[in-house]
């Protein structure tokens, strides 16, 4: 039985993690785009990012089932400290495990950061909007505490927990 494999975005795997956006984020202005607009934003964040994770996938038999975008917010070259944000956490199908597969393979990634001390700490955030309950409630089941809500930060009457 063929096992979910996790790796860094090739743009034949942007091209299938489209349609997955585009049906999992439909209030997402940049996700209204073209394709083309949106592989050129995906590959614009993910050659930011590719340091701290990028654009990573979630594949198996060559199908990508689903994505995570690990941004790289702030480093603090004199501390060390990193901190960065997960965006875009998408699957095919949920409740398969492929969230939780593609959010502990960033965190490896992370963490091989601080063993390699690379960085002195890392914090991971993730901004959900409110309309997003069952991103919410994935997060809390891997360890994430909701800081503080925003009104209005993505889209206007629109609540973010942060």
């Amino acid at each position: 039985m063929p096992t979910i494999a996790v790796h860094p975005a090739t743009f034949e795997d942007i091209n299938q993690l489209i349609p997955i956006y585009k049906k999992i984020f439909k209030k997402h202005y940049v996700f209204e785009l073209p394709a083309n607009e949106i592989m050129k934003y995906l590959l614009d964040k993910h050659e930011a990012s590719k340091d701290v994770g990028g654009l990573l996938v979630a594949v198996k038999n060559g199908k990508v089932l689903g994505g995570l975008l690990v941004k790289k917010c702030f480093f603090d070259t004199k501390g060390k400290h990193l901190v960065v944000k997960y965006n875009h956490l998408a699957v095919k199908v949920q409740g398969k495990g492929v969230g939780s597969i593609l959010v502990k393979y960033a965190e490896a990634l992370l963490k091989k950061k601080i063993k390699a001390r690379e960085v002195k700490t890392v914090k991971i955030e993730a901004d959900v909007a409110e309309n997003e309950q069952q991103s919410l409630l994935f997060y809390k089941k891997h360890g994430f505490k909701v800081e503080g809500k925003l009104q209005d930060h993505f889209r206007a009457k629109e609540m973010v927990y942060v």
